[in-house]
């Protein structure tokens, strides 16, 4: 958890810009806050899970309807606690051409497509409760004095990614190249350890 005035003043001077010129404090803050939120989608450190109700011959559910905050998808399962599959939209056509008519008494498997749709296959016949497990939105952080809602190991990739954007944002590609490198070096890095 750190103090994005620290965090914010440390990729101004990696950036060459410690006085804040070229993109404000407040600007960089809004850009730790934005990376916050992507490493929490690759990372899914902050889960939560939530009930949706599935409807009869529904297969296709807005996220932010009906499991507002989400920003992936991690598991389904159903009322006994059983794990649907997770399947790749491209998997649904080699199980059945005509899924999207599909129906059965249970839904087997679950699909997020982009960021908001979340296909449950096949639809059901009556109504059913599934509990959706997923990273969920971090409020946006806005002021010097806040911290970061991820763990503290999550910061450097937090920074590096802000960085990169800013980077982006002055077209020093070089530079973008570099920190883009070392941003994924160290989410692999997360990824790997066990947490």
């Amino acid at each position: 958890m750190e103090n994005l005035g620290q965090a914010a003043a440390i990729i101004a001077n990696r950036v060459r810009d410690p006085n804040f010129n070229g993109t404000t404090e407040q600007q960089t803050i809004a850009l730790i806050s934005y990376s916050q939120q992507v490493v929490n989608g690759i990372l899914g450190d902050l889960v939560t899970s939530q009930a949706l109700t599935i409807q009869p011959r529904t297969l296709i559910y807005s996220m932010s309807g009906f499991v507002p905050g989400s920003i992936d998808v991690l598991a389904v399962q159903d009322a006994s606690g059983r794990d649907l599959d997770p399947l790749g939209l491209q998997d649904l056509q080699w199980l059945d051409m005509r899924w999207p008519v599909a129906v059965a008494d249970s839904p087997r498997g679950y699909t997020q497509v982009g960021g908001d749709l979340l296909i449950i296959y096949p639809a059901v016949k009556t109504p059913q409760i599934l509990t959706v497990k997923f990273s969920q939105f971090i409020a946006p952080v806005t002021g010097p004095a806040d911290s970061t809602s991820l763990p503290p190991e999550d910061d450097s990739a937090i920074n590096d990614l802000a960085e990169t954007l800013i980077l982006l944002k002055n077209r020093d590609l070089l530079a973008v190249k570099a920190a883009m490198e070392r941003f994924a070096g160290r989410i692999k890095q997360l990824q790997t350890e066990k947490r």
